[in-house]
């Protein structure tokens, strides 16, 4: 440890957030998987106060060993950052790959980080957090002595203010959670990502008219009728890439998942409102690719059974006059994968409790259209921070606006913003439309076939498809 920097942050700590660190661990609410080990009965937004047997005990093992090998670190966090990383590690078990390497990497990274580099980060969260506390406690003071020495919310029996994760909106956590990404994400080597919008079916165009000024433009594209021909030409730069229910060649997805050596699955995810023989094979078999390079898809349809349970669920707790209060602590956590049985259709456990959570957050959801994809994948993004993402939905269901929403939501997260290379393929209107930081906007070519678009884009991504026939289309200026 470098005690310099560290008084640095200290005193930062001190200035720009005069909170009380001790009662950070009370966290209250409930529901959902827990600590205590991987199998653990706790809740997943349970007490964090920590155990006199051991402060970490009630957390997932994995997590336990992490915090107790850096508690010194941890107890000198600002109360904000340590209230996130402690909620984070309650909910280990739930977590992507990427998300548990963040938190290791956040403990290795605080050690060289200086005064200056943790104001830049985090100072304007800490002034936030700083102003919020202070408004509570000048409340306190006009309610007169009864609010000092009780134990009430926020109270802790000297008057003092404390800081709980449900004194907190969504926007002030996501606000932390933003600045602790910022601080993570440039030393996690992950690639600038892509996401790829796939409209499927007839219709009128879908592109928003803002967007098509930002990139490359094609016109004039022969999609075919066949969705599933063409978002395979897309995904693997070849025309007739099927052969029975693989793949000729490797897909974008194989490719750079071997590129990495990432065999989680969780870099590269896609997501269908179609249904299984009318979607891309998920592997090739050509040699050395496959099953250990493939991504993680989704279809909505193979959800209908557990879109209709947690529906009936539901319904029946709201018929009977239960409160939602009721609802959220004690009908849906019973309603877990396991009970589900969504491992037969996703096998991931992390992946499993994202989709089963998205059904069950509102009735929209479970009709498995539009507004499941969208919030299946925006979800995914924000917990997964996949590399590639592919996004088909259906034109029926589709329109500008859907396309617009989901483009700004994806710019505002912190991986992906402005960096990230984002591409509509609009069946309907023989449209495709590529927005990269390399591609120079406002371009427009007419004929191009999909496999050289689709070259085109990995070119602009820097995904690397060998083994493709397309070739990326020479007229298109790149920076």
């Amino acid at each position: 440890m470098r005690p310099s920097r560290w008084l640095s942050i200290l005193l930062i700590g001190a200035a720009l957030c005069a909170l009380d660190l001790s009662d950070i661990y009370a966290q209250r609410g409930g529901g959902g998987r827990g600590g205590g080990g991987r199998g653990g009965g706790g809740s997943s937004r349970g007490d964090l106060r920590p155990q006199q047997r051991g402060q970490f005990n009630d957390f997932p093992w994995d997590a336990q060993k992490l915090l107790e090998a850096n508690a010194q670190i941890l107890s000198q966090m600002p109360a904000p950052i340590q209230m996130y990383i402690l909620d984070q590690a309650k909910k280990w078990d739930d977590l992507f790959p990427v998300r548990h390497q963040q938190l290791e990497l956040f403990f290795r990274k605080i050690l060289n980080t200086d005064r200056q580099e943790f104001n830049a980060v985090f100072g304007n969260i800490l002034r936030e957090f700083q102003a919020l506390q202070g408004g509570r406690q000048g409340g306190r003071r006009g309610q007169g002595q009864g609010a000092r020495g009780g134990r009430g919310r926020g109270g802790r029996g000297r008057g003092g203010p404390s800081l709980n994760i449900t004194d907190f909106t969504p926007a002030q956590y996501a606000m932390v959670e933003r600045a602790f990404q910022s601080f993570v994400l440039s030393d996690q080597g992950l690639s600038k990502g892509v996401v790829i919008i796939a409209i499927t079916g007839s219709g009128e165009s879908n592109i928003p008219a803002y967007l098509t000024y930002r990139g490359a433009l094609f016109n004039n594209i022969d999609y075919g009728k066949n969705s599933r021909e063409w978002m395979t030409t897309v995904q693997t730069a070849s025309p007739n890439a099927i052969k029975g229910k693989s793949l000729k060649v490797p897909s974008l997805f194989e490719y750079h998942n071997k590129a990495i050596e990432d065999k989680t699955h969780t870099r590269t995810l896609a997501f269908y409102q179609s249904g299984e023989k009318e979607i891309p094979p998920i592997v090739s078999k050509t040699k050395g690719y496959g099953t250990r390079y493939s991504h993680y898809a989704v279809n909505a349809p193979s959800l209908e059974k557990i879109a209709g349970t947690i529906e009936e669920e539901l319904g029946t707790a709201i018929k009977q006059g239960k409160s939602q209060r009721y609802i959220d602590r004690i009908v849906k956590p019973k309603l877990s994968p396991e009970a589900l049985k969504l491992k037969k259709v996703i096998k991931d456990e992390a992946f499993g409790r994202l989709v089963s959570g998205v059904l069950m957050d509102s009735e929209e959801s479970r009709k498995l259209g539009t507004a499941f994809i969208t919030e299946v994948a925006q979800k995914a993004m924000d917990a997964a921070l996949p590399d590639i993402v592919f996004i088909e939905m259906k034109a029926g269901d589709v329109s500008t606006q859907t396309i617009s929403q989901f483009h700004d939501t994806m710019s505002a997260m912190a991986r992906y913003g402005s960096n990230v290379t984002f591409a509509l393929f609009d069946q309907p209107a023989s449209q495709a439309l590529i927005i990269s930081p390399k591609i120079i906007g406002g371009q427009s070519f007419d004929g191009q076939s999909l496999e050289n678009i689709s070259a085109t884009l990995a070119r602009a991504s820097s995904l690397m498809l060998d083994g493709a026939t397309g070739t990326p289309v020479a007229e298109v200026r790149m920076r």
